[in-house]
């Protein structure tokens, strides 16, 4: 199926493995130019290594990024525009924050849950919003289905993904 998506800059994060991962390949598939994220450069490795033959390696890139730091942000972005272009394209996706029950979490866990969760995303879409505004593209936050139905000892997850 032709979605219209050949040459389209893509920003896919947290893209080394799960839904992400998912999501690059297919944008791969459609003829997209994609940069895929993680913290984790192993994993990182991996993906790209696995996705690689979809393009030949040239519609494709990587950055590892912490999402909870903006300085990682902003060289995310700076370096999705150096190789490819204008970006079209931001999926803001997340791994999970700490799984517990409401009274196992401290102040310090609502914190990292919400830098990793809402705060990135914020970060990404102002960061990216020239680029969208120019190109007319789009974004797209992933969640959960826990969001319509919370799911037991995912209060962080089912909490900040609903923000979105």
């Amino acid at each position: 199926m032709d979605l219209k998506l050949k040459n389209k800059v893509v920003l896919v994060t947290a893209s080394s493995q799960g839904l992400g991962f998912a999501t690059a390949k297919k944008f791969l598939e459609e003829g997209a130019k994609v940069m895929i994220t993680s913290h984790n450069l192993e994993n990182l490795r991996l993906a790209y290594k696995e996705l690689q033959p979809i393009t030949y390696g040239e519609q494709l890139s990587y950055v590892v990024a912490d999402l909870t730091s903006t300085s990682d942000i902003e060289d995310l972005l700076a370096k999705t525009r150096s190789k490819f272009g204008m970006i079209d394209i931001v999926v803001n996706n997340t791994g999970g924050p700490k799984s517990a029950s409401f009274e196992q979490l401290y102040e310090d866990d609502w914190s990292d849950a919400y830098e990793l969760i809402l705060r990135s995303a914020i970060q990404i879409i102002r960061l990216a919003l020239p680029d969208l505004k120019k190109t007319q593209g789009v974004i797209i936050n992933s969640v959960s289905a826990s969001t319509k139905q919370p799911l037991s000892g995912l209060i962080l997850s089912n909490t900040f993904r609903m923000a979105y």
